[in-house]
Parts: structure tokens; sequence; C-alpha cells
């Protein structure tokens, strides 16, 4: 099983957060966070994404896509404006190729994410989101001997920039994977 190198995860962690933080204080827009009902609802939102990691120490990337089902709204704190939602996701990722001898290979990494996405929703513009969950994950580097499927944790941050009601800009950083997309709320 492949570990994330720690500063593989600070360095996406440590960006993540502070353009998230330096976008919340130059918002100017009301701040939502104590209305709990003052955020888009929607019934799925669709999240295609490019997806980069390094945990397979051969500076993985690819594309995904992830969805999302709300299933409580308002969230755990019914005080603020937070609400939670089921994540399914899919992200095919191909790594350099890597020699072993004479032999050369491209290696291959399907995962397929199953998260709890916990929402919350700051001004009209941000919100951010935490996903504890796990990650099943198939490992194919062309090799005919090495395939393999394993099941692991899954813990991801992420924020969002909301243009509407429709439409964010999206990044999420955390283990296993970095990711940038857009995300659509129907």
């Amino acid at each position: 099983m492949a570990f994330v190198k720690l500063p593989t995860v600070v360095a996406p962690l440590a960006l993540g957060l502070l353009v998230t933080l330096t976008g919340l204080r130059s918002a100017n827009a009301q701040n939502l966070i104590k209305n709990p009902t003052a955020h888009p609802h929607y019934s799925v939102e669709l999240e295609p994404h490019l997806a980069l990691d390094d945990a397979f120490g051969n500076d993985a990337f690819g594309v995904g896509m992830q969805a999302a089902i709300p299933i409580v709204d308002p969230g755990f704190v019914s005080t603020i404006n937070n609400s939670v939602a089921i994540g399914f996701g899919l992200d095919w990722m191909t790594a350099r190729r890597y020699c072993a001898g004479p032999y050369c290979y491209r290696s291959n990494h399907i995962l397929l994410p199953v998260v709890m996405q916990w929402n919350f929703w700051f001004t009209p513009n941000w919100s951010a989101f935490g996903e504890p969950g796990l990650t099943f994950h198939i490992d194919d580097d062309n090799s005919p001997y090495n395939d393999t499927f394993y099941i692991h944790p899954a813990f991801e941050v992420g924020g969002r920039y909301n243009f509407n009601d429709k439409v964010a800009l999206t990044l999420r950083v955390g283990v296993p994977v970095f990711t940038f997309g857009a995300s659509f709320f129907l």
C-alpha cells in the first residue's frame, strides 16, 4: 500500500487554506454561516476535475468525476449553515513511465472514493467541505504480476468559489488525491 509523503500533503493543504482564508477575508458579501438555510438547494452536485498526486511515488495525474447527493439539510449543527451529502467518485490516474531492470511500465490507478461530504456555507461566494470516507483502489502497472486491489481511508478538505447557485470552482486536497475542477449543482 502506498503512503502519502508528508510534504506532498502539507504543500497543497497550506495552499488551499491560504486561498480559502484570503478569499474569506476579502469577501465583501454578507456572512451566511449563521443562517442555516441560506445556501443553494440541489438534488445532486456533479464535479468533473483534474486529479494530481505523488502518493504513488511517480507523479500521477489524470481526470475524474465526483457526484454528491445531499442527505441531511441543515447538517449536523442546526444553528449554522451546513449540509451533509454522500459522495461517490471515479478518478483515473496514470504515472510516468518507470523501469525495473530491462522492462519499463506505465502505472495506472483507478480510485473509487465513497465519502461523507460535510459542507459549510460562509458567504454567497465561498463554501468549504470536509470528506472522510474510503477509497477503493485498483492499481495496474501493466506488468504481469503487480495488479492490486485495496481499500484505504480517505480524508480530504476543500473549498469552492461559487459563481452563483449553480456553478462553482472546486479545490480538494488530502489523502489520497488533490483535485481541481468545477461543481455543477442540479
